[in-house]
């Protein structure tokens, strides 16, 4: 279970177990609250009871056992009328009634005559009333349903203030029930919608809150399986500074990245120069011309000069620390420079017997890029074709001018490349044994080709010919 599934799920949790608690104790308090209007309604009316019977007695000069309760009260019972409480429908009162004396014998009850002359002196609401208190119940029909519940509020009758009796009101909870059940339902209704518009919002919230991160997560991924992820655009400054954070650390491992790979191959690029010196001299041994001996020192003190370039650049790639280098683009002639190119390594063309056809559709084709960098891509492409060549063979380099761009073909007639290695050509290190010599080159030629024509904006592909045997490797580069 991801991190975020659990946040929400605990989020839900704590609203579900918040909101049963509240729902739990609303359902409690508003029982309470029933309970305490139903008796404080009681209270009046066993007070309104309390006075009449008092003045009845007074006006007839009677005592409590000589009143004629079936008249006072029960009409009120047989009285019919039709109201409607909110779903309640009222035909009739829900209200009863029993007297009783100073000793706590009932002398009357509406609810049933043959209560009349029990002892309820031991109910509290009777014994506390008959004793100068308060006096009040509430009793189930069946213990074990709130349900069944009736309320009992006592009054005293008092004669000369001398209590000589207590009238008692009587009010089941059934009576109500409907009233009550409302109240409850609307309640868990209101917290059940409430529980779902929250969950709704906390999930817009979740995903609003979220969302940067997994973006910043799929960034991070991005970054460590060495893609060139894009920094996300995050509005929350918090996170926004976490991920400027990201970026500059990866910005400062790519760096360290890519003065680690420039060393390597600039390093690497030291031996195509020093191998020119060397095949100038071994060919200087030999008995030639003026002119063509001229060349061939010419060529030495070319390379000599490259050579010097390229420690150089090693030095300035290593003191640039932690920070990308720097491609430095001015207008170049590419005619121009594979024309130095082609001059550098006339000596190995010389020595293995292959031939540079160069197919130009213009005499000047002209784009901005970094010189050094586009000379060592071209001289290493020419130099891999040269080392897989046959004798007698011939390398094509061909030039295409393009709208917005330059196609730039190279193409040789060799052994082609295995369809094992065709997936790791630009694999760093990897290399293939060369015909001629049986021997494997350092692995990094192709890797830097590809990382000059990345610096470019461009575009780079390798592949066998479809007809015949040879390889074709094709660069597109941006003119500006």
């Amino acid at each position: 279970m991801t991190l975020r599934r659990k946040i929400f799920l605990t989020f839900i949790g704590i609203i579900l177990f918040f909101s049963v608690s509240v729902t739990y104790w609303s359902i409690q308090e508003g029982r309470n609250v029933y309970a305490f209007a139903i008796e404080e309604v009681l209270v009046d009316v066993s007070r309104l009871f309390s006075e009449q019977i008092q003045n009845e007695i007074e006006v007839k000069k009677s005592s409590l056992e000589q009143i004629d309760w079936g008249k006072s009260f029960d009409n009120f019972k047989k009285s019919s009328f039709y109201v409607e409480i909110l779903k309640l429908k009222k035909t009739n009162s829900a209200l009863d009634v029993y007297v009783t004396n100073a000793k706590g014998i009932v002398v009357y009850s509406s609810r049933d005559l043959s209560e009349v002359g029990q002892d309820f002196s031991s109910w509290r609401d009777v014994k506390l009333t008959l004793n100068g208190k308060y006096g009040t119940r509430a009793t189930r029909t069946n213990k074990d349903d709130k349900g069944t519940s009736t309320y009992y509020v006592a009054a005293p009758i008092k004669i000369n203030d001398k209590i000589v009796g207590a009238v008692s009101i009587i009010k089941a909870r059934a009576s109500v029930t409907a009233i009550l059940d409302q109240y409850m339902y609307k309640i868990v209704f209101g917290v059940v919608f409430a529980i779902c518009l929250t969950i709704i919002f906390g999930l817009l919230l979740f995903v609003w809150l979220t969302k940067p991160i997994e973006q910043l997560k799929e960034y991070a991924v991005s970054v460590s399986e060495g893609r060139r992820g894009k920094l996300p655009v995050i509005p929350h400054t918090d996170i926004n500074r976490l991920a400027e954070s990201f970026e500059n650390m990866r910005l400062t491992l790519e760096g360290q990245k890519t003065i680690e790979n420039f060393i390597q191959t600039l390093i690497h690029e030291l031996k195509s120069p020093l191998s020119a010196i060397r095949g100038s001299s071994e060919l200087l041994l030999e008995p030639m011309g003026d002119e063509q001996r001229n060349k061939f020192i010419n060529n030495i003190i070319t390379e000599g000069h490259r050579s010097e370039i390229i420690l150089d650049k090693i030095l300035k790639v290593a003191e640039l620390e932690s920070q990308k280098y720097n491609v430095i683009k001015e207008d170049l002639n590419l005619i121009e420079i594979i024309g130095q190119v082609k001059d550098a390594l006339s000596p190995h063309f010389l020595k293995q017997n292959v031939t540079l056809k160069e197919i130009f559709d213009a005499p000047e084709v002209r784009f901005f890029g970094d010189a050094f960098l586009i000379r060592q891509a071209l001289r290493n492409i020419i130099e891999n074709a040269l080392d897989f060549s046959k004798s007698n063979s011939e390398i094509l380099i061909i030039t295409n001018q393009k709208p917005n761009a330059i196609e730039i073909i190279v193409e040789d007639f060799g052994t082609g490349i295995p369809q094992y290695a065709e997936k790791r050509i630009f694999e760093k290190f990897y290399s293939l044994e060369r015909p001629n010599t049986g021997k494997k080159g350092t692995g990094l030629g192709l890797n830097f080709v590809q990382e000059v024509v990345s610096l470019h904006s461009g575009t780079m592909s390798i592949s066998n010919k479809k007809s015949g045997s040879g390889v074709v490797v094709k660069l597109i580069l941006p003119i500006i």
